[in-house]
C-alpha cells in the first residue's frame, strides 16, 4: 500500500525504538525556541549587543529591556517584576518587624 518492502517498515520502527514520548516533546520544543529566537539560540556564544566584553555584568534592568517583545519576553517580565516584588515585601517585612 505505502510502495516500500516490510524490511524498510522494520529499520525505520527500530530506529525509533528508543525514542520517548519525552525527547520527542523536548524535539518539538526545542524546535518551537529556533523558530521564536533564530537558529542560533542554542550555539552558547554570545553577541555583541548583550555584552561589549566578557567580563562586563548585565544588571536586571538591562535583561527586562532586551527581552522580546512577544509572549515569551512578556512572560518573562511578569515573573522578573514578581519575585522583584516578592524580594522587596520580604525587605520591608524584616525592616519594619
Amino acid at each position: 500500500m505505502c510502495d516500500c518492502s516490510a524490511s524498510y517498515v522494520s529499520d525505520i520502527k527500530n530506529r525509533f525504538d528508543n525514542y520517548n514520548s519525552m525527547e520527542a516533546m523536548m524535539d518539538r520544543e526545542d524546535k518551537e525556541m529556533q523558530r521564536m529566537f533564530g537558529e542560533d539560540i542554542f550555539s552558547g556564544s554570545i553577541n555583541s549587543k548583550s555584552t561589549s566584553s566578557m567580563n562586563e555584568q548585565r544588571g536586571l534592568a538591562e535583561i527586562y529591556d532586551d527581552l522580546p517583545n512577544n509572549a515569551v519576553g512578556n512572560i518573562a517580565r511578569g515573573i522578573i517584576l514578581v519575585i522583584t516584588l516578592y524580594v522587596a515585601y520580604e525587605i520591608g517585612t524584616v525592616l519594619i518587624l
